[in-house]
């Protein structure tokens, strides 16, 4: 039978900083811009997004049903693990914080796609690519869950 896909998007709200402690605070600016901790002028602070979340999920589609996934199934599991960094410091969450991960739309895309990975994955269907917007017109993309260098670096 042909494979298909299907995508589902949902919203969350967070707060992050970006930063590397080791460089000087002037360095840290010109690099992070807008998302550095460190505000030119201005008290040191986190900011917040509207991140936008986009997850496909390929298969076979079921003879009985006609789904690959059923779209309340696939939307249960993308709030499980957007929930714990929706309404938060995603720094201060321990995969980022433990690890001293930035928490740059690239580091939290890889992460949110292993966790989906690991609850919808199935010899049906499998996640097969995740987008986090972090503004209207910025996104990054993930896919490959855990085959890349990065997973070994970055637990």
């Amino acid at each position: 039978m042909a494979e298909a896909m299907v995508t589902k998007i949902i919203t969350f709200d967070a707060s992050h900083s970006l930063c590397v402690p080791e460089w000087s605070r002037e360095k840290n600016i010109e690099t992070f811009h807008k998302c550095c901790f460190y505000k030119e002028g201005e008290v040191d602070q986190n900011h917040g997004h509207t991140y936008k979340l986009e997850v496909t999920v390929a298969g076979n589609v079921d003879y009985d049903t006609g789904y690959v996934i059923d779209f309340k199934i696939l939307k249960k599991h993308m709030v499980a693990v957007t929930d714990e960094l929706d309404h938060h410091y995603i720094n201060e969450h321990p995969h980022f914080k433990d690890n001293k991960i930035n928490p740059t739309a690239e580091n939290i895309v890889q992460y949110l796609g292993n966790k989906l990975a690991a609850l919808i994955n199935t010899p049906q269907y499998r996640v097969h690519q995740l987008r986090l917007w972090e503004t209207p017109d910025s996104f990054a993309t993930y896919h490959g869950f855990g085959t890349h260098e990065w997973d070994d670096i970055h637990p």
